[in-house]
């Protein structure tokens, strides 16, 4: 009584303010959320951006229930086992499609193709998410390196920094650094992933009513400056905008893609 109570006030409160991003987490739903965060969780292996009919794929993960069920990019989640998700916020959605290894969700999904809607059924494991995948691709004989970020959970600004170093060891000249689909994570990772390109300087801050505004600068050691690139789409979203902002007002990278989700 006492969590749906409060989480009446808050959504009461995010129509009165036009405000998509407040969210009540119970005890159940802050668990799942710190499980993501930290990188590992059980569930069906996939990223998702929250719109009006339900969850829009962002990104499928390899090797995951998602993936072997013909899940793709742009898919939408309307239903979770029969209960449509229509208006409800992600954080909540998603809550309902993860659980205990070995159980079963089914999912109704309208494919970003257009052929109508299907239900598939996953069995639920427990996952790694990918932070950073990465490769070196020739383009009129120069060798670039290609570095996707996946999320921002504990530790991905060591794990994308780490595959930079690879890949200009191995010649890279350049760097594509793709962010679509990235829905986002830790503010902190925000900063130390952004502190990679970035010397010194402000890379975002905060203004909270109650808890007073915090600047938030690049903690030093960045890598030498480089040809780069960043790839963004309508799904890159939150922590991704800041590291786009923060690379792209230091004069470090051209951005490239669609508008950001906006957040």
């Amino acid at each position: 009584l006492e969590n749906d109570s409060v989480r009446a006030i808050v959504n009461e409160l995010k129509k009165e303010h036009k405000d998509r991003f407040s969210h009540y987490f119970g005890p159940n739903a802050f668990k799942r959320f710190e499980e993501v965060t930290e990188g590992s969780f059980s569930g069906v292996g996939m990223s998702v951006t929250e719109v009006k009919r339900g969850l829009r794929v962002a990104t499928v993960f390899d090797v995951s229930p998602a993936k072997e069920a013909g899940i793709t990019e742009g898919d939408l989640i309307t239903e979770v086992d029969g209960q449509s998700i229509a208006g409800e916020d992600s954080d909540l959605a998603t809550a309902k499609i993860k659980g205990k290894p070995g159980t079963e969700v089914t999912l109704t999904v309208d494919p970003a193709t257009g052929k109508g809607e299907r239900q598939v059924t996953l069995t639920r494991r427990q996952l790694r998410v990918p932070a950073v995948e990465g490769s070196l691709k020739r383009v009129n004989g120069i060798p670039i390196a290609y570095v996707r970020l996946l999320g921002f959970s504990s530790g991905a600004h060591a794990e994308l920094r780490s595959e930079i170093e690879r890949l200009d060891d191995s010649g890279a000249e350049g760097l594509v650094l793709d962010l679509r689909g990235n829905g986002g994570g830790l503010l902190t990772e925000a900063v130390l992933t952004s502190s990679i390109f970035v010397e010194d300087g402000v890379i975002v801050t905060t203004t909270a009513r109650t808890q007073g505004d915090e600047t938030f600068d690049a903690v030093g050691d960045a890598l030498p400056e480089r040809p780069m690139v960043v790839l963004i789409n309508h799904d890159t979203a939150s922590a991704s905008e800041i590291l786009t902002a923060a690379v792209s007002q230091a004069g470090l990278a051209e951005v490239v893609g669609q508008r950001s989700f906006g957040k």
